[in-house]
């Protein structure tokens, strides 16, 4: 798909963070701490916008309505002020007890050191990664210097809204557990190819990890011979 083949959408997405004050879409991604691959689709028009409008309106400073159909508020001609904090997740009933930290990009650091790995739906909610970067992008600094540190991306539905698809978990594979975090529980060695569960980790005691996830709302326990591995998530780099 050519520049002028793309869908107005994604023209009007160029044309807002343009007048935004972001010359390239590398430059706006690493300021609000977007997943580069989702929005250069979103502008390439290789993908609707209608998930993300929301959020590209509020940080471009635009009418979401103009962004979808050109109607309503557009860029108003001249650059505006890029404001000193990227757009912050919104908190939900849900999510109020813990919304995992949307990491900036002024809260990168050093090259694209940092191993992506990919994630497919299992059985039963279960995540099936595969230990085979598919991608490499910038550290961020929470994990600076972090060995084996890495990133996963988000499948399915079951930890929305703090997680959607296509979002990239941040992962601590050394701290310890910690009640009133999210957490990546692996069935075996997460080396090569291994199924997994990323859920808040409620509670747990020598037998069993105390889990919660958000959608549907659902407590429950598995056991610990059956996840022995548990890495913490610290924080995540939004895809939309």
């Amino acid at each position: 798909m050519t520049q002028d083949d793309r869908p107005a959408p994604a023209k009007r997405l160029e044309e807002a963070r343009i007048a935004r004050g972001f010359k390239t879409a590398t430059a706006a991604c690493e300021y609000f701490g977007w997943n580069y691959v989702s929005y250069s689709q979103h502008e390439s028009g290789q993908r609707g916008l209608s998930r993300a409008a929301e959020r590209y309106a509020t940080a471009f400073r635009v009418g979401e309505g103009w962004l979808l159909t050109g109607e309503g508020r557009g860029p108003s001609g001249e650059h505006e002020d890029i404001p000193k904090e990227p757009v912050r997740e919104k908190r939900t009933e849900a999510t109020k007890g813990f919304t995992p930290e949307i990491v900036p990009g002024k809260g990168l650091v050093g090259g694209r050191d940092f191993p992506i790995y990919a994630a497919a739906m299992g059985g039963n909610g279960h995540t099936i990664i595969t230990f085979d970067a598919i991608e490499w992008v910038r550290r961020p600094a929470i994990l600076e210097n972090v060995k084996d540190a890495y990133g996963i991306y988000i499948v399915g539905d079951s930890m929305e809204p703090a997680y959607e698809q296509g979002d990239m978990a941040l992962v601590h594979p050394h701290l310890p557990p910690t009640r009133g975090t999210d957490v990546i529980l692996y069935h075996v060695p997460p080396t090569y190819e291994a199924e997994c569960i990323i859920k808040r980790l409620v509670g747990f005691n020598d037998t069993e990890w105390k889990l919660r996830q958000y959608n549907p709302p659902l407590d429950f326990a598995e056991y610990r011979d059956d996840y022995p591995y548990c890495h913490r998530v610290v924080g995540k780099y939004n895809g939309r």
